[in-house]
């Protein structure tokens, strides 16, 4: 699971009134030097600011951390905290999972809510500690209960997922909304997610899109992608493909790979002056070199199809089967019926039905209105219309319009044979 350890900021008002208060015609290094020799803390902690920084002498790293950690033995808050993010990253300093745990538990102690945000990240992770999740929860708890919008998003998380609490999206979302409120570019994200779903709050895409292009604002670059997502599909905001390539190619130079996908999808069904199918075929290679989930399935389809490619349905397979086993069921749908077909593999009829369940399993619909036809029919299987109708009403529940008519046809009472209710005379 990914962490945000954070650099704790450094307050040095005390040590700069300290040396405010000195001689004005004082060298103020030399005033710092004699503060910290005296034991202050805090000129010892400003000290190692100015070696990180350079400013006033050399930037020298060595220096820097020489005097942090004599500040955090001197029980500087900050400087413990910002001492046990060197030893978790092995900055300056042999990284030390153990020694980071011990200097945040030090700092969080005297209330620095980064500190104890970060104890719950190493519980969670088993970082220098036990895994535990009850544990991190305390201390998200401990943390988020000082206002700390980091612990507030990742409480927020853990509910969304079901993790340590049973799933609750209604807390998640109010979760979400304390960091959110506080600025923070994640929980905006996850807030503006939440009204585009309707998870855990009323479906609004206007308030989707506000809360998304707060996160833009605050430089979230996921943020960028689904605000091309919403220029894309209109939602929350007039529609503008144009800004939305704008937005989906910012979070493209951020690293993201959903954008690349969807970036790849405009370019293969873009209108007049949109398509370029050499542009999506490398956008789609990047993503899928990356692993993103369906970015192999994507390209499978190209070559399927020959879209921009010539036609290979060996080498369909080949992504298709790369997409399967990272976990895509669209792709193992697509095995399956490559498997009854023949195309680029031997016609089997068991390995087929095996990915196809598999699909349907996982939510694809098309595979599960597949089974739901199949055992309707008894085409290939022994007739179920208990087992149909299963499959079909999950297919139906995604939208699939060919799922509904054929639930509609097998719903609909027989008709009965007319009855002929001309009496008979007695002979």
């Amino acid at each position: 699971m990914t962490t945000n350890i954070k650099i704790q900021g450094t307050d040095a008002s005390s040590t700069q009134a300290d040396i405010a208060g000195q001689e004005t015609q004082k060298d103020p290094l030399t005033t710092l030097y004699e503060l910290a020799a005296s034991g202050d803390a805090g000129a010892m902690n400003f000290i190692s600011n100015l070696f990180e920084e350079g400013t006033y002498v050399e930037q020298n790293k060595v220096e820097s951390m020489k005097w942090l950690s004599m500040a955090a033995e001197h029980g500087h808050a900050a400087a413990q905290h910002n001492l046990g993010v060197n030893y978790y990253a092995g900055d300056g300093v042999d990284q030390s999972y153990e020694a980071a745990y011990k200097l945040f538990m030090a700092a969080g102690k005297q209330g620095v809510s980064s500190s104890l945000c970060n104890l719950g990240y190493m519980h969670e992770d088993g970082l220098g500690v036990m895994q535990n999740i009850d544990d991190a929860i305390y201390w998200y708890m401990q943390a988020a209960n000082q206002e700390n919008p980091d612990a507030q998003n990742k409480i927020g998380d853990l509910y969304s997922q079901g993790i340590g609490f049973e799933r609750n999206p209604v807390l998640a979302f109010e979760w979400y909304m304390k960091a959110a409120e506080q600025g923070h570019a994640e929980a905006e994200h996850n807030v503006g997610n939440c009204y585009l779903v309707g998870d855990g709050v009323e479906k609004n895409g206007e308030k989707a899109f506000k809360w998304i292009s707060r996160a833009v604002e605050h430089k979230h670059a996921e943020g960028y992608s689904t605000l091309g997502t919403l220029f894309n599909l209109g939602i929350g905001v007039k529609q503008d493909i144009k800004k939305a390539i704008l937005w989906f190619t910012k979070a493209v130079e951020c690293g993201s790979d959903s954008a690349r996908v969807n970036l790849a999808g405009i370019y293969l069904r873009g209108g007049p002056g949109l398509k370029n199918y050499s542009e999506a075929h490398s956008l789609l290679v990047d993503a899928a070199a990356n692993e993103f989930l369906v970015a192999g399935h994507y390209l499978g389809l190209m070559y399927l199809y020959g879209t921009g490619v010539t036609q290979d349905y060996s080498a369909a397979i080949e992504w298709f089967t790369k997409s399967a086993d990272q976990g895509c069921p669209l792709s193992m749908y697509r095995l399956g019926v490559a498997h009854l077909s023949g195309h680029g593999v031997e016609v089997n009829h068991e390995v087929a039905f095996k990915w196809i369940v598999k699909a349907a399993e996982l939510g694809a619909c098309d595979a599960q209105f597949f089974l739901g036809q199949v055992y309707a029919e008894g085409n290939g299987v022994k007739a179920d219309l208990g087992t149909a109708m299963m499959w079909l009403r999950k297919a139906a529940e995604m939208g699939h319009e060919q799922a509904i008519q054929l639930l509609r046809t097998l719903c609909r009472p027989a008709k009965q044979a007319p009855v002929n209710k001309r009496k008979h005379k007695r002979r």
